[in-house]
């Protein structure tokens, strides 16, 4: 025989009991108290229900289907206690050990997978609602290292071009020195140029002849103008000059050098004065003849402006003296001389 309290087969010295619904065999002592162990009534042991039996018992009074207790034994029962005749509130109660430490196991085992089907439940709804923020995050930080990169970039192309600029204000200035020097040089040479020519004439409008005899024209021109002239002892050289700009066809001008500076300037003063065509020493065409000082090339551009501005700002005299530009607004105001482009501001 098995008894269904404690899974023995002894009968046991306090006796049994009969369960009269489920026909289960429990030990008084396992249900009672020691208290208890005595003699049940008749009627007692033929109405006596097992606890699991009397807890499914229908609650009639209330018409629901809540277990009852039959009678007090059932509270006393599930407490380990009697029936009727169980002991006062106030007696001890023996709890079987094995139950007991069942219980806490099965309790320990449910609560160890409640706790990791909770922290698992709870994982995912974690992961599930930070993904989003994960993610923005990612991006966050795959921006910033792409700005980062960017940046460094950057400052690595500020600082080269810092020591670009650097190189070039030191080339800059280099170059503006060098400019300066340029110009100064220029300007030099030009004077230097100029200073050369200091002492020829250009004589323009005469047409070029085969087998003309330039010094004869010279000595011709120096007769009309009633100039004295010796050229074995006044003239260096007499020749024409190819104009710049290679147009074949203007006359090519005559320029002669003299040997005395002074010369030079008397022959112009006294050659301006004519108003000489070369008719007047017998030579074909109607044009007239111009003597002017051997200007540079430089300056003869400059002439050609001096003019050109004269003109705009109604200037009445334009000339050129000792291979200077000098002009004169009217009779009575005064001569503005004209060596460089800037001079040129001073024609108002």
């Amino acid at each position: 025989m098995k008894f269904a309290c404690c899974k023995s087969t002894a009968e046991g010295a306090s006796g049994s009991l009969l369960c009269t619904k489920c026909k289960l065999i429990y030990h008084v002592a396992c249900l009672y108290t020691s208290e208890r162990k005595k003699a049940f009534s008749a009627d007692f042991k033929q109405s006596w229900l097992c606890p699991g039996c009397a807890l499914n018992q229908p609650r009639i009074v209330k018409n629901d289907n809540t277990p009852i207790r039959t009678g007090i034994e059932s509270v006393n029962a599930r407490r380990g206690g009697s029936c009727t005749d169980s002991p006062p509130p106030s007696a001890d109660y023996e709890v079987n050990p094995t139950i007991v430490e069942t219980l806490k196991n099965i309790i320990a085992s449910e609560m160890s997978v409640f706790k990791s089907e909770l922290r698992k439940a709870l994982s995912e709804a974690i992961s599930v609602e930070l993904k989003p923020i994960s993610d923005e995050i990612a991006l966050i930080r795959e921006s910033m290292n792409f700005i980062h990169s960017q940046y460094e970039t950057i400052v690595k192309r500020v600082d080269d071009l810092e020591k670009d600029m650097k190189s070039c204000l030191s080339i800059k200035s280099e170059v503006g020195s060098i400019k300066d020097h340029i110009g100064s040089a220029e300007v030099d040479n030009e004077k230097r140029e100029q200073w050369a020519r200091r002492s020829n004439v250009e004589i323009f409008g005469i047409p070029e002849r085969k087998g003309e005899n330039l010094m004869q024209i010279l000595t011709d021109v120096a007769n009309k103008a009633k100039f004295s002239l010796d050229p074995s002892q006044d003239i260096d050289f007499i020749t024409r000059v190819a104009p710049k700009n290679s147009d074949c066809k203007k006359i090519k001008p005559i320029v002669v050098r003299f040997l005395a500076r002074w010369k030079k300037d008397e022959f112009l003063s006294s050659t301006k004065k004519l108003r000489l065509k070369c008719t007047d020493i017998n030579i074909s065409g109607d044009s007239f003849i111009h003597f002017n000082d051997h200007l540079t090339r430089a300056n003869k551009a400059l002439l050609q402006r001096v003019k050109s501005l004269c003109k705009e700002k109604t200037y009445k005299y334009v000339w050129v003296k000792n291979c200077t530009i000098n002009v004169r607004r009217s009779d009575t105001s005064p001569v503005i001389h004209i060596s460089k482009v800037s001079d040129l501001n001073k024609i108002k």
